[in-house]
């Protein structure tokens, strides 16, 4: 109602200006067109310090400031709770008023003989433990409390085995695990118990909560049931009976669950159909995929066997259409190890990135998922390569719609180079390609695993004609020099399988999707390169002891993550004299006494020598040290996640060198030599070899002239360089 006169409240000339401010706000306007003002008290929050209006402090002091544990839990405020088993008494409960924390289980049954009042969480148990030994029998913590106001009924749901075999045929899992899955349903039956319950009280809506039962009281199981999580968006599987990326019983019920109440989550492609925001690659697998060594050559040799393209490619696969709707999420269809000689189930697809690109004659589709497999028992990884789909995977981040190879194919038989073909597919789309060095090696290693029949014979003259015309071409050069090949051995007669070097160059194109060859360098811990080769193998042992077994002196430490490997391949090539002893490297003998401590933290090994020269030096011992013991540790980045014996190879258990080590000295040199990989990759082999031995002498002299700069203005004294350099 309007008002004819204009007023306003009058506030006290005693408030504290500390504690309350006012602000004079139009609230109303009078029939004159003048504003009514009305002034807005404002205070301080005590704990976090913005300025709240006065009425409103009370509800924030009570939304951020407040206690969980002092909470008064009533049918007005409450913990969200569902009951998913009404017999005995079960309700899911969120964990936590804030945040996004998985539900847990809460028994309350006050009714009939058997009564129950439990909660799941370890911390309220021992709160109930203690109210009851100092006779507060009447406490209850915020999750009972909020299980005794819950009205909330979760529908139950009886799964069936039409359902799993349609699983099991679809290739989800084995047939043993469905006989496992209907072996726990008929446990549960015949217990009272549902076997699975979906709860909906979970604040994230792209994760899904199955209450499965677990017949077992464990640690995990308290009530008879676990939480199984799953994450649409990552697609990925939590349960705490198991590690992360590890099957389970209860996961395969949790499936079954969600493969009948909501089938559009699954696809026969292969993964769940999930959206997903934008985000940087997922990093938990980044340690162990792609595999190196032998498993990225077992995994090569998988691939170039088993996933060969045809020579003529099927119509619907090799026509273009600018309307095809590619699948966003890529997995391997493998269900089952290849290799092992049992029906291994594999594990879960693990997350590889989210942000694949498919590369076409038209456009570029983002944000596209790609998964792989891992076998349990072997440790084979398993990636998706399937060009029934019209699709090759170059590296599992850049993938080429067949269409666009055979493109490339054509364009190269009417001599355009395929980083004319990438600029011509730029203009055309509009958007950015890859740089066209990636294309082309996915392009060949489309060509690798297409299964061509080079007979280069020709069909009149036959395989041995009679007549035949030799010339050279003048206006191509070979990419090799003369210098550049080694010499054969003295015994070779000039006979070489084409079978197998061609077996072998293909390899070498397919693995180009996995990993790069490049450098290998051997530096101090102040960042100079002592050694530098060219790697035959990606990431081999083999490399740096040939690097190793060159030097006069072989250092007393070596930081290698692979170090079991290379401890292992240098005593077998000069098992003469042993390189790393004692223990092979390690730092103690690897007994099970001493991994147990290594494990539990409770062991340092001492090496008195780095830090001062023994007096009565080892017979061949380093001039430096003294000491003819010889180990090979584990970096920092990668100690955490040895194993066995491996414990015994931390660089974390040598107290001398937690603070002069620095793991990421070389990384910081890898970092500043990839800018030059644009130009180095382009070169000639020999000049390649040239310029990189070039680069790293500077860098050398830069960094050292660094480090005397540094060392001089510290100490106030002109250095004069050493014969031997001290650590």
């Amino acid at each position: 109602m309007l008002s004819s006169t204009s007023t306003a409240e009058t506030v006290p000339s005693t408030t504290d200006v500390t504690a309350l401010t006012i602000t004079d706000t139009p609230s109303t306007i009078t029939a004159t067109g003048k504003f009514r003002v009305r002034p807005v008290i404002k205070k301080r929050c005590p704990s976090c310090n913005i300025l709240i209006n006065k009425n409103n402090l009370p509800k924030h002091m009570e939304r951020k400031h407040a206690d969980q544990s002092v909470l008064d839990i009533n049918e007005t405020f409450q913990l969200t709770s569902q009951c998913i088993d009404e017999t005995n008494g079960i309700f899911a409960v969120l964990k936590v008023i804030k945040g996004h924390g998985v539900p847990l289980h809460v028994q309350y049954q006050t009714f009939g003989e058997n009564n129950k009042v439990l909660c799941e969480s370890n911390e309220c148990q021992i709160n109930i433990d203690v109210a009851q030994r100092s006779g507060i029998t009447s406490y209850q913590c915020m999750h009972i409390s909020a299980a005794s106001f819950c009205k909330s009924l979760v529908e139950q749901v009886s799964l069936k085995e039409d359902i799993l075999t349609e699983m099991v045929r679809g290739k989800w899992f084995s047939e043993k695990k469905k006989k496992e899955c209907l072996a726990l349903q008929q446990l549960a039956n015949s217990s009272c118990v549902p076997l699975s319950v979906h709860t909906s009280i979970g604040i994230s809506p792209a994760k899904k909560f199955i209450s499965v039962f677990e017949p077992n009281v464990t640690a995990y199981s308290r009530l008879g049931r676990v939480m199984v999580v799953y994450n649409t968006r990552l697609d990925s599987w939590h349960c705490p009976c198991t590690k992360l990326r590890r099957s389970c019983l209860h996961k395969y019920v949790a499936k079954w669950h969600l493969f009948q109440t909501q089938p559009e989550l699954f696809q026969t492609g292969g993964s769940p159909h999930k959206p997903h925001s934008e985000g940087d690659d997922v990093a938990d697998n980044s340690h162990v995929y792609p595999p190196k060594g032998l498993g990225l050559e077992y995994m090569v040799n998988y691939i170039l066997q088993n996933k060969k393209i045809p020579a003529v490619l099927p119509e619907d696969v090799c026509l273009p259409s600018p309307r095809k709707d590619y699948p966003q999420n890529l997995c391997p269809i493998e269900t089952v190890c290849q290799e092992c000689p049992e029906d291994v189930l594999l594990g879960d697809p693990m997350l590889v990135t989210q942000n694949a690109t498919i590369l076409t004659n038209w456009c570029i589709v983002k944000d596209v998922t790609t998964y792989c497999k891992q076998c349990p028992q072997c440790g084979m990884f398993y990636r998706y390569q399937e060009w029934k789909d019209g699709l090759h995977n170059f590296n599992d981040h850049i993938i080429l719609d067949i269409p666009l190879c055979l493109t490339l194919r054509n364009l190269l038989q009417v001599h355009t180079s395929v980083s004319r073909a990438v600029e011509f597919l730029q203009l055309t789309t509009g958007v950015e390609f890859p740089p066209p060095d990636t294309i082309l090696h996915a392009y060949l290693q489309f060509e690798a695993l297409t299964d061509h029949k080079y007979k280069y014979s020709c069909p009149t003259c036959g395989d041995h004609p009679p007549v035949v015309i030799m010339g050279v071409h003048k206006q191509t050069a070979s990419p090799l020099s003369e210098n550049d090949i080694e010499k054969p051995p003295e015994d070779f007669k000039g006979e070489v399988s084409l079978e197998e070097f061609w077996e072998s160059l293909s390899k070498e194109m397919i693995s180009q999707g996995f990993v790069a060859r490049g450098w290998g360098v051997i530096m101090c811990p102040c960042g100079i390169v002592y050694s530098l080769k060219c790697n035959l193998r990606a990431e081999s042992p083999q490399d740096f002891a040939d690097l190793l077994l060159s030097w006069q002196h072989m250092p007393n430490v070596i930081i290698y993550d692979f170090a079991q490997a290379f401890a292992t391949h240098t005593n077998l090539r000069a098992s003469e004299k042993l390189p790393f002893s004692p223990f092979e490297g390690c730092l103690l003998e690897p007994t099970q006494a001493n991994i147990e401590l290594a494990r539990c933290g409770q062991l340092n090994v001492s090496l008195p020598w780095l830090d001062k020269k023994n007096r009565v030096a080892d017979p061949h011992g380093h001039p430096v040290t003294g000491s003819s013991n010889h180990y090979v540790l584990c970096d920092r980045f990668h100690d955490s996640s040895t194993e066995d014996g491996d414990v015994l190879r931390k660089l974390s258990l040598v107290p001398q060198l937690a603070d002069k080590v620095s793991s990421e000295t070389a990384e910081h040199l890898f970092a500043q030599m990839k800018k030059n990989d644009y130009f180095l990759n382009m070169s000639l082999p020999s000049t390649h070899l040239f310029l990189m031995r070039n680069i790293i002498h500077y860098y050398n002299e830069n960094k050292a002239s660094k480090l005397s700069t540094r060392s001089t203005k510290s100490l106030e004294i002109q250095l004069t360089e050493a014969v031997l350099g001290t650590f």
